[in-house]
């Protein structure tokens, strides 16, 4: 997609990395004014060509234009956001969402999360303590 060449390939995704990361801060924080923030068209111009010494040719406008959309849609977050990194019902709900496991499921509320904590840690739990009665004498 960036070039035939893996270090300017690779710094390619480096600078594309970047600008998602920036994107993602500019559409999602509350601090920027929306007459301020980033627009598709400036988004794709600022990445479509990162010159002759990273990429041999332009990146896709769709493929831009895609990523502007999917980020604009959902914003990127982290584990540890918060000002104390603790687990919120939100971030359980995110971590679970995304583990195929459990992507058919829908959460409610802290219920639903107890229930699949119990859920996906009986089995390792009863192996464990099962592994360890098994070592005593």
């Amino acid at each position: 997609l960036f070039s035939s060449d893996e270090k300017r390939a690779a710094d390619a995704a480096y600078l594309l990395s970047f600008s998602i990361i920036m994107l993602n801060t500019d559409l999602h924080n509350e601090n920027i004014r929306p007459d301020r923030k980033m627009k598709v068209i400036d988004f794709v111009r600022n990445n479509k060509n990162y010159g002759k010494e990273i990429s041999d040719k332009d990146l896709p406008v769709e493929y831009l234009e895609g990523i502007y959309k999917k980020i604009k849609e959902e914003q990127i977050r982290t584990l540890g956001e918060g000002a104390d990194g603790s687990m919120t019902l939100e971030r359980w709900k995110d971590v679970m969402k995304n583990t195929s496991v459990f992507q058919t499921r829908h959460l409610q509320d802290t219920k639903d999360v107890k229930e699949l904590l119990i859920e996906s840690a009986w089995q390792p739990v009863l192996s464990a303590m099962s592994g360890l009665w098994g070592m005593i004498p």
